[in-house]
């Protein structure tokens, strides 16, 4: 299923050559795959990607004049030395004459590049963007959005090591403007291989960011250096020894924010960490509208807000040097540019004991932009013993996060947040394979036999091959077969006690497993969290599990719309953060391992979700984003309804807009598979769409 020798870059090939002929897109190293209109088409063959002013990793060239997009996508259109001319939205028409263009096509879940030397047309018809040239051939160019560690630092726990460490991560950026914002120009951090010296550290030759005119100081504490691991990797900037503060120039500012006194043991410290989340938000939020002025000139809801608080303009701040720019970003006051609206909620916080063990999870937390804390204890200072599903391991609450996924790195099992490992997360960049996604649903309990629909659900799946298998009353050897064989998925449905997972001739202990072969798992029995911390230890990226006992019928609902959210591209932590926002037993549930594990890619933009309201005769919209790693933060997000929609920053409450009833119908009915909050209850648009239009 994961063959090593399999290519990594992306392919374009042709299917049915002739008259109503299809270009299928595959980015094997990430497993998704676009389907483009190619009519006419005989023949795509590879071709030189030189006309492209940006990096690509394969060329094509198709030999037809016409291309659609079965679903409403945006283009932007350069000239053929790079320099932007127009981004068509939603319905828009663009028209050109003779002459040579470069075209990016938007959303298709991989870089897509199309060169065309000809007139050039472009408009949204009959569902479906048409590219149409008058030359007999386009070509085509691809790049991957998988990102994975381009090298290993070796470091010992020793805090001027880490703080070495930290130094190598922003030699992934490639670049330190500020289209550094767009996920697609942050690469990978290095990866960190923790050796048990006193002293150590060893990286590749420039990797490691020495004097520069941006950099970090932290006291020579692990709880002073982990918390900088984002900031250091964004702002390309060496971490040393030193007060807590953030040096530009000649010019040395205290990192310190505002924090409840009354509720933190350590108030020095609980402002430095206040301090980094601050000035990581500010920076990143200011670099989404400055990069606005150079090459991706589409502007942010809320722009004129933002530009009205910096100065000088976003136009001279884009050609400004990174450290005049970084001056004039730390000027804007944080509690005004937070009252514009403009900065996102954050998708991650992640709180780490400062422990060797936790140091090579960093990378991966880093990626996402993460907010790092360190703690020791539980923030309300107790461990309760657990009678759920923890045996005698003790449930803490975790300190609360405002970001939309919380991770859990410290004793105990945690309330609400994930519990990743550096292994699970390592499992994450494993090749998903170009096969089909193939998932096993087990029904080990006859009370709980409604859920085996989530067969025919994890089945409903528009442009991505699924290959679902059913299996009802297994004994302990078929349930082990089915666990230990390699697929995307397995959802177990049935009972789970102290001996494991019951079969239909005694109980499988997962603690027993050789190998898992399921990069994910849902374990919807009452009280799976440890069998589910076994499937992890075995080799699974991440499962979603419960801390007590739940209903039947409960269980049944949220398995169901679980095995929903994830087809639609959710995240495990996105599609649990979307069903604690609606199903109060959904918070007895929880994320082992890596909440980023998916079992499929949105087709065209990042998950979300909607809440609807009636309004009179009219509908109030708002919509939610859920980042993955297919869409990290900073990508946009703009609702393809209405006669000028917004363009918005993807994570969280992204925008409201009120719509007409018929704007509405013919909204879901283009974009069914989009879970919808109304009247109290977890919706899907196209099910909604139905209901309301036949009113």
């Amino acid at each position: 299923m994961r063959p090593a020798d399999r290519p990594r870059e992306p392919t374009a090939e042709l299917v049915c050559p002739g008259a109503r002929s299809e270009l299928r897109l595959h980015d094997v190293a990430e497993g998704v795959r676009a389907l483009l209109g190619a009519d006419g088409a005989t023949s795509c063959i590879e071709h030189t990607t030189a006309w492209c002013p940006y990096p690509l990793d394969s060329g094509w060239r198709v030999d037809t004049g016409r291309l659609s997009v079965p679903k409403p996508v945006e283009v932007v259109i350069r000239t053929g030395a790079g320099d932007p001319l127009t981004q068509v939205t939603h319905r828009e028409r663009f028209d050109a004459e003779a002459g040579e263009y470069v075209l990016q096509v938007q959303s298709l879940g991989i870089v897509c590049y199309l060169h065309v030397t000809g007139t050039l047309t472009t408009v949204f018809e009959d569902g479906a963007r048409i590219i149409h040239t008058s030359a007999d051939h386009i070509d085509i160019g691809l790049r991957s959005l998988h990102e994975r560690p381009h090298a290993t630092v070796e470091t010992s726990a020793h805090p001027r090591d880490l703080m070495r460490a930290l130094s190598c991560f922003g030699s992934a950026l490639k670049t330190t403007s500020p289209e550094r914002s767009w996920p697609t120009l942050r690469g990978f951090p290095p990866a960190l291989d923790v050796v048990d010296a006193e002293r150590h550290f060893n990286a590749p030759e420039g990797l490691e960011r020495t004097s520069r005119p941006i950099h970090l100081t932290v006291p020579e504490e692990r709880r002073y250096v982990l918390p900088v691991a984002s900031l250091a990797y964004y702002l390309d900037a060496p971490v040393t020894p030193g007060d807590p503060a953030l040096h530009v120039g000649a010019e040395s500012i205290p990192i310190r924010g505002p924090v409840d006194e009354t509720v933190v043991d350590d108030v020095a410290h609980a402002r430095f960490e206040s301090g980094c989340r601050r000035l990581l938000e500010q920076v990143f939020t200011l670099d989404c509208h400055v990069r606005s002025a150079g090459q991706f000139p589409a502007l942010l809801a809320g722009h004129d807000a933002v530009a009205d608080l910096l100065s000088p303009d976003p136009e001279t701040l884009y050609a400004a040097d990174r450290v005049q720019r970084l001056d004039a970003y730390l000027g804007v006051d944080y509690e005004a540019l937070a009252d514009t609206g403009a900065i996102p909620q954050w998708k991650l916080t992640a709180d780490l004991a400062p422990h060797a063990e936790h140091v090579p999870y960093l990378p991966f937390g880093v990626y996402d932009l993460g907010h790092v804390r360190t703690v020791e204890l539980p923030a309300d200072g107790e461990a309760r013993p657990s009678h759920s599903a923890s045996g005698h391991v003790p449930i803490v609450t975790p300190p609360p996060v405002e970001s939309i996924e919380h991770a859990w790195l410290g004793p105990g099992i945690p309330l609400g947040a994930s519990t990743p490992t550096p292994a699970a997360c390592r499992r994450q960049l494993d090749p998903v394979g170009d096969g089909p996604v193939e998932i096993a649903v087990i029904v080990n309990d006859e009370s709980m036999a409604a859920e085996r629909s989530v067969g025919d659900i994890y089945e409903v799946r528009d442009l991505l091959a699924m290959d679902v298998t059913v299996h009802e009353g297994l004994t302990v050897a078929e349930t082990r077969a089915v666990l230990e064989a390699d697929r995307s998925l397995v959802h177990f449905v049935g009972h789970v006690t102290d001996e494991g997972l019951q079969c239909r001739d005694g109980s499988l202990d997962a603690r027993t497993l050789d190998t898992l072969g399921a990069r994910a798992f849902i374990l919807n029995a009452c009280r799976s969290y440890q069998q589910g911390r076994a499937l992890l230890d075995a080799g699974a990226v991440g499962g979603l599990v419960t801390l007590a006992s739940v209903a039947n019928d409960s269980a049944t609902r949220i398995g169901i719309q679980a095995a929903r959210l994830l087809t639609a591209g959710f995240s495990l932590a996105g599609a649990l953060a979307v069903l604690r926002e609606t199903l109060a037993t959904a918070t007895q549930y929880s994320i082992v391992g890596d909440g980023n594990a998916t079992i499929a890619t949105t087709e065209g933009a990042t998950p979300h979700s909607i809440t609807l309201t009636r309004s009179g005769d009219a509908f109030d919209m708002t919509f939610y984003g859920y980042p993955t790693r297919k869409w990290p933060l900073g990508t946009t997000h703009s609702p393809n309804i209405g006669t000028s929609p917004p363009r918005c920053l993807n994570a969280g409450r992204i925008t409201s807009i009120t719509v007409t009833a018929e704007e509405l119908t013919e909204y879901f009915g283009l974009s069914g598979n989009i879970p919808v909050r109304y009247n109290g209850q977890l919706e899907w648009a196209h099910d909604l769409g139905t209901q309301l239009s036949e009113r």
